[in-house]
């Protein structure tokens, strides 16, 4: 096993994030050639982290270690330590622009992804996706099958979806909670639905009704929080 580290930084209402990663497995890869001959697309595909489970620093000490034993077997999950400094900062390359409007960040459900033994420190933590940028690739791909494609965990169909339903969702969601609000929850709000993907059954309700209800019950959520 092969641990590196990496540092990211983001900016969110003038304030700097520095996220120390710690990538675990980073030299494992499938290729699914019957030759076994492994190709670098293939090898760097696999290496790239694409899930980060962000750790706050006042729980470093104690979650780091689990959670890097948790997600040992997954090397696209990337175990961060999340450090807050004062001032602005430029966000990376590969989120500025017009790639960053069109492949947000995905927060996701931590409860869905750890041990029963760690939920209670899902306070402590974030689980962040990376999306891709949207590329031409799938854009004549049947919206059934980007769906299979996003729910087998394909990089560019995740994206291709969100690029799909995206006006629709946010939309609605600006509806129910307000311009500001829903601009606010853009990156929960994707993370919502990909969490929800799963139970989606095309034969009790089309997509697009389905969505609507995810927006709708998260909606409904934000709303109780805030009275």
């Amino acid at each position: 096993m092969v641990i590196m580290l990496a540092s990211i930084t983001s900016v969110t209402c003038g304030v700097s994030t520095t996220i120390t990663a710690i990538t675990i497995g980073i030299d494992r890869y499938t290729t699914g050639q019957a030759s076994g001959a492994a190709t670098v697309g293939a090898a760097l595909d696999e290496q790239v982290p694409r899930l980060f489970c962000v750790v706050a620093p006042g729980r470093a000490d104690a979650l780091v270690a689990p959670l890097r034993e948790h997600f040992e077997q997954e090397p696209q999950v990337t175990v961060l330590v999340e450090r807050r400094t004062s001032g602005g900062g430029d966000l990376p390359g590969e989120l500025t622009g017009r790639a960053r409007l069109r492949a947000p960040v995905a927060q996701r459900d931590p409860v869905r992804a750890l041990p029963p033994e760690l939920h209670a420190e899902v306070p402590h933590l974030r689980l962040v996706q990376r999306m891709e940028p949207v590329r031409r690739s799938l854009e004549d791909t049947a919206m059934t099958e980007v769906v299979e494609r996003c729910l087998a965990g394909e990089p560019e169909a995740v994206s291709e979806l969100w690029w799909r339903v995206s006006p629709r969702v946010l939309a609605r969601l600006r509806l129910r909670l307000g311009d500001f609000a829903a601009e606010r929850a853009t990156s929960q709000m994707v993370g919502r639905v990909l969490d929800e993907l799963p139970g989606h059954d095309p034969e009790r309700a089309p997509l697009t009704l389905w969505l609507d209800t995810v927006v709708d019950a998260y909606s409904e959520e934000q709303t109780r929080v805030l009275r």
